[in-house]
């Protein structure tokens, strides 16, 4: 199943979660640019990024997507979002892990 079938399932509860994650994805990204230097090659690709296009559309359902539930009851964060919040705190998301490992994809 990919990330838009995933999305379509969603009952309203889901979507709201769901939307909230992207939300934040954006929010992180946002104030991860604005500590940039103005103008900069960075922060136009950080505020060019859509870690939402197509090619996630049509790409295998992340665990955040599907609902799934951590062993310990937590939800999975959105790739997306993980990345976000980690550059916006500093933290080089490509030293993190990889997917399905409690890393991110950068």
């Amino acid at each position: 199943m990919d990330n838009y079938e995933a999305i379509l399932r969603m009952d309203r509860t889901a979507m709201e979660g769901f939307l909230d994650q992207v939300y934040l994805a954006g929010m992180n990204a946002g104030l991860y640019a604005a500590r940039l230097p103005n103008e900069s090659e960075e922060q136009f690709e950080v505020l060019d990024e859509n870690p939402f296009d197509s090619s996630w559309l049509s790409g295998e359902a992340e665990h955040a997507v599907l609902g799934t539930i951590v062993e310990d009851g937590d939800e999975y964060m959105l790739d997306a979002l993980t990345t976000a919040v980690f550059r916006n705190a500093g933290i080089d998301p490509k030293e993190e892990g990889e997917p399905g490992d409690g890393g991110i994809d950068p």
